[in-house]
């Protein structure tokens, strides 16, 4: 009997192995681009402190259920999304343009509410200088980059 049961605690650990192995693939999606169109996208807000302030508490109310209070994509909701939520503060995101990032917040995608809907365009260009704010300095937020 103590054969059989230890069969069959292997037999479901390489089944669940095999179920989790194409989640976990996914979840490391790293290849969401704006489209070439998106580089149009320019802000028209000045930023300044207010500014960036909005984009906290705009983010703080909308975001960080899943990208966690400070970007890093560890919102306690995050552990239930496909593809997990991006760390904000990474490289790889920090180093996209803001129209980049506002299209990609507006439009939205599996697992990201379209923000356009909910959100007006200040809020939504607050909310992506204030995400590059959790790197970057005042004057380098300034240069639209």
């Amino acid at each position: 009997m103590n054969d059989y049961n230890n069969a069959m605690k292997i037999i479901a650990s390489l089944y669940i192995t095999l179920l989790i192995l194409p989640i976990m693939a996914q979840a490391q999606d790293t290849n969401w681009q704006a489209p070439d169109a998106a580089d149009t996208l320019q802000n028209q807000f000045t930023v300044n402190k207010e500014f960036v302030s909005l984009g906290k508490k705009t983010f703080k109310s909308n975001c960080t259920t899943c990208h966690g209070k400070k970007g890093k994509g560890n919102g306690p909701a995050a552990v239930a999304l496909n593809p997990k939520p991006a760390n904000l503060q990474s490289d790889r995101v920090q180093n996209e343009s803001q129209s980049a990032l506002f299209w990609k917040i507006s439009t939205g995608r599996k697992g990201m509410p379209r923000w356009k809907s909910a959100l007006s365009k200040k809020q939504l260009w607050a909310v992506v200088i204030y995400v590059k704010s959790l790197t970057k300095s005042k004057e380098e937020l300034s240069s639209n980059n």
